[in-house]
């Protein structure tokens, strides 16, 4: 216990040095260029199983902190750019890293009419939450629907190298967006784990991401209907040294998401839902022209409840199958191994408090069935998971 009060102390000292800090130096920089940041930590606590770090001994590793700034140097172009530490547990050990960096430039930007370009590491513009996943007052929740936003895959997904196209049109009431994005994913040895087949290992090479997004607001954001496409494809460069009965041969994998979204407002309620289909295809990696198929199939139906201008609750069922043709995990059962894995249904019951227009506190339970979304960088041994398991979460964040 002493070490946990004095953990929190150090944060809280930290942080108090870091707003500061940064309170100081707003008032030394030109108007031109307007900074931002924020900071998060987070405890996770788990009856069973792990989820960022050791969770079953409750893990204070979910810490986000982000400092960046953008300057518009003319009225058509803006460059912006954001440093971030993230510790996640072992999917995200901690370190700086460059969250993004962009250049971009308004072709037309009217209150009807916005064509834009842009350059550099971008945010992926995929479903409702993709872009704004590191900023915890920009999401309903702690933990994002992990059926389709994976924090496994985070890495991968959540940025990459590349150039895009952007617009808007307005249609009175309503409001018509549109993205279009090439580039390179930033996979990482987590990611590559996730899609390479079994234990074998091996590298993801010439690996390209192709992204389009578009989102319809009805009556003035009362309604919100997206549909968001990504595909990559990549070489696969098996382990030179692999486990002798878990060899592969070079081949590739392509993966295409497909993703349906749904949002509704009304008055305090808002109704949010989106449908996913991950479809994954490896060839030649068992034998010259070989092909292998399966489809994920991932769902999630929330209701949110503004509850006064300071507190929001949030009530989600979410659904994630690896293989929508096996929900159970019957038809090819690993030898002494638990078929739970082939699923996790996980209901979530959290709350937001917005102490002030810099500050809030939430907190979220979990009741999982299956184990399908745990990283198994966390878990090693499956035959110590358990199907039945709860999750709490208690997060403090400031932004500026």
């Amino acid at each position: 216990m002493t070490k946990y009060v004095k953990f929190l102390s150090n944060s809280c000292y930290l942080l108090i040095l870091i707003i500061e800090s940064v309170a100081h130096a707003q008032k030394l920089i030109p108007e031109t260029i307007r900074p931002h940041g924020f900071i998060s930590q987070g405890l996770i606590k788990t009856d069973h199983n792990r989820f960022f770090g050791k969770s079953d001994n409750t893990s204070w590793e979910l810490t986000d902190i982000g400092l960046g700034g953008s300057w518009r140097t003319s009225p058509k172009l803006q460059l912006s750019a954001q440093a971030l530490y993230r510790q996640a547990g072992d999917l995200a050990p901690g370190g700086i890293q460059l969250d993004y960096t962009i250049l971009n430039y308004s072709v037309v930007n009217t209150s009807d009419l916005g064509i834009g370009a842009r350059l550099g590491r971008l945010k992926n513009p995929y479903g409702f939450f993709n872009e704004t996943r590191d900023v915890a007052s920009t999401k309903p929740s702690i933990l994002l629907p992990e059926s389709i936003y994976l924090d496994p895959f985070r890495n991968a997904f959540h940025s990459s190298d590349s150039v895009s196209l952007h617009g808007y049109k307005s249609l009175g009431q309503h409001l018509l967006q549109a993205d279009l994005l090439i580039g390179y994913p930033n996979f990482d040895d987590i990611s590559e784990a996730m899609l390479i087949p079994s234990q074998a290992g091996g590298n993801l090479t010439n690996t390209g991401l192709s992204v389009a997004r578009t989102i319809l607001e009805l009556d003035a954001g009362r309604m919100r209907i997206g549909a968001s496409y990504a595909y990559t494809d990549s070489k696969i460069d098996p382990n030179p040294h692999p486990i002798p009965t878990l060899t592969l041969l070079p081949g590739a994998i392509e993966v295409t998401f497909k993703l349906l979204s749904f949002e509704y407002n009304h008055n305090q309620w808002q109704f949010t839902t989106e449908y996913q289909l991950l479809d994954l295809e490896y060839k030649d990696i068992a034998g010259p022209n070989s092909v292998s198929k399966r489809t994920a199939q991932s769902y999630y139906y929330q209701v949110k409840l503004a509850a006064n201008t300071h507190l929001n609750w949030i009530l989600r069922y979410d659904v994630y199958y690896p293989n929508r043709d096996d929900k159970s995990g019957t038809l090819n059962p690993a030898q002494g191994l638990p078929t739970f894995d082939a699923y996790a249904k996980d209901f979530t019951l959290g709350m937001q408090y917005q102490f002030t227009n810099n500050w809030m506190i939430a907190a979220e339970l979990h009741q999982v069935a299956g184990v399908a979304w745990l990283s198994s960088i966390e878990n090693p041994n499956k035959n110590e998971l358990k199907e039945d398991w709860n999750l709490f979460s208690l997060q403090v964040s400031y932004k500026f």
